[in-house]
């Protein structure tokens, strides 16, 4: 009998030990990202909302006016219509990521086959709305770009 018990607790170990590694060295990859809670559409920006930042990004008339459309009518320009479907040819999109560079968003379109293309942020937006997929903001960039929101000043994003 305590063999058996013995072997039992080796196994119980061995599996809180193993569920640990998994948990502390998860393959997430969107630990550094934050998923966009509400996006606000202006004459010429557009603002992102996380729980407590937003990050306003500059756009074209023309731009805002087509993110707009794309946004609460469904319908994108015929130029970016084609790209779509050119896209999907190979892959389904997935998310868009916006990262910073000196101040500048960085737009990346994640395809569903792992591929990434970088592309402008309002048309990666466009797209977004258009195929609802989620958007994520980089946690670094939004701390360094964003304003706070929240009351206390918070740094949860």
């Amino acid at each position: 009998m305590d063999t058996r018990y013995h072997f039992f607790l080796t196994i119980i170990l061995f599996s809180v030990f193993i569920g640990y590694g998994f948990h502390d060295f998860s393959v997430n990859d969107m630990s550094d990202f934050s998923r966009i809670t509400d996006i606000d559409i202006a004459e010429r920006e557009v603002t992102l909302k996380t729980s407590c930042f937003s990050l306003g990004i500059k756009g074209s008339e023309d731009s805002i006016d087509g993110l707009e459309r794309a946004a609460y009518q469904n319908e994108l320009p015929y130029s970016l219509e084609l790209f779509e479907a050119n896209l999907r040819k190979d892959s389904e999109l997935k998310r868009l990521e916006i990262t910073g560079d000196s101040g500048l968003p960085v737009t990346v379109l994640v395809l569903e086959n792992s591929d990434r293309l970088e592309i402008e942020a309002i048309t990666g937006l466009m797209l977004a709305a258009e195929n609802n997929i989620p958007v994520y903001l980089e946690k670094g960039f939004i701390r360094s770009s964003g304003e706070p929101t929240c009351l206390d000043q918070s740094i949860e994003i």
